[in-house]
């Protein structure tokens, strides 16, 4: 009776430092009430306040966007794989249940580039360029979608030289090994 009385407690004294450790640590990370989402380039981009706040509306209403893309994109997936589970699915089911999906994939990317051209009118040409080319060098080194920052390349995979990176906008090559 003890030792499961001493057990108990264990678990409910970690439960609660994991509630509160994940909360403090989400609340420190979280970006302050009027954040904007450049800030994450830190002193590169150099923001002014009032760029700050454009960015910070702009932001605001890619999240409604977005977050409304995410539900139907969630709902469109699961009809595919209801779709998939069934014995027999016919293709044409299965396409137009791809189809639905890759409707708002698309829909996501759409509102994504919307809003880089959105915050990219609220800066200076040399943040415009700062902008993109990190952006360019962080997708440059991938190998495909949700890969993460440049470094990523699956082993035998070819690099470019800092400065080569065709998406980065700094080589002159219209092309690029991968």
């Amino acid at each position: 009776m003890k030792r499961k009385a001493v057990l108990v407690g264990l678990v409910a004294a970690c439960a609660a430092a994991s509630f509160f450790g994940s909360r403090a640590l989400s609340e420190k990370l979280a970006p302050p009430p009027g954040g904007c989402s450049l800030d994450c380039f830190g002193p590169q981009l150099a923001l002014t306040s009032r760029q700050r706040r454009q960015c910070a509306a702009s932001d605001k209403v890619f999240e409604q966007r977005r977050s409304a893309l995410t539900v139907t994109l969630a709902e469109r997936q699961a009809k595919l794989m209801e779709v998939l589970r069934k014995p027999d699915p016919g293709r044409a089911e299965v396409d137009r249940a791809l189809d639905a999906v890759s409707e708002i994939q698309a829909a996501l990317q759409r509102a994504v580039v919307d809003h880089l051209l959105a915050l990219k009118s609220v800066l200076t040409a040399d943040q415009q360029k700062a902008l993109f080319d990190s952006l360019g060098r962080h997708l440059c080194g991938c190998a495909g979608p949700g890969m993460g920052a440049a470094g990523c390349q699956p082993e035998g995979a070819a690099s470019h030289e800092e400065g080569q990176c065709p998406m980065s906008g700094r080589s002159g090559r219209a092309e690029g090994s991968q």
